[in-house]
């Protein structure tokens, strides 16, 4: 008797591509068939992700195609991510990340297809590039998330401070 074995796999991942926008300067990290360009002093970082070897471009998620990102309240635009596909099967896929696009940024609610993802400050991904051998890279970004200076955080107390005192002083009936 002769017995067959089956195995199912699932798509191998290539790697993980990371938009960084971390400090002042974006960067890009996560695979050595990646070359980028995100200038210092700027708020773009452009990039081209090659083909594994022996592979060529199959597609890439239609999230890929145009992802905009909103600050951590969820109203304002923050970052786009996008995609672009190779022209030719054997040509690398052009990807590009803006940040802070403007310090307030347009409202959501008031952009094409309004924001799909809201960042947090952790690795989120955004989609995939899937490659002809059955692998797939995933695009994701990490942005850092503003956080209250100390001094802020210092003057809110103040103001509850004095709120309550003022709320004491003016009770009716004393």
């Amino acid at each position: 008797m002769a017995f067959v074995l089956l195995v199912a796999t699932a798509p191998a991942r290539a790697d993980v591509i990371v938009f960084n926008d971390l400090a002042d300067t974006l960067s890009v990290s996560g695979s050595a068939r990646l070359v980028f360009n995100c200038p210092a002093g700027t708020q773009t970082c452009t990039a081209s992700l090659s083909a594994p070897a022996g592979t060529t471009f199959n597609g890439i998620d239609a999230s890929l195609e145009g992802v905009n990102i909103a600050d951590p309240g969820g109203l304002t635009l923050s970052d786009t991510l996008h995609a672009d596909p190779p022209i030719l099967p054997n040509g690398s896929v052009s990807l590009s990340f803006s940040s802070d696009l403007n310090e307030t940024g347009p409202l959501c609610a008031t952009i094409f297809h309004g924001c799909q993802i809201t960042e947090d400050g952790t690795v989120q991904p955004v989609g995939s590039v899937f490659w002809s051998n059955g692998s797939s890279d995933v695009i994701a970004f990490q942005s850092d998330v503003d956080v209250p200076e100390p001094s802020s955080w210092l003057l809110l107390a103040t103001a509850f401070a004095l709120l309550r005192t003022a709320k004491c002083r003016i009770r009716p009936g004393r």
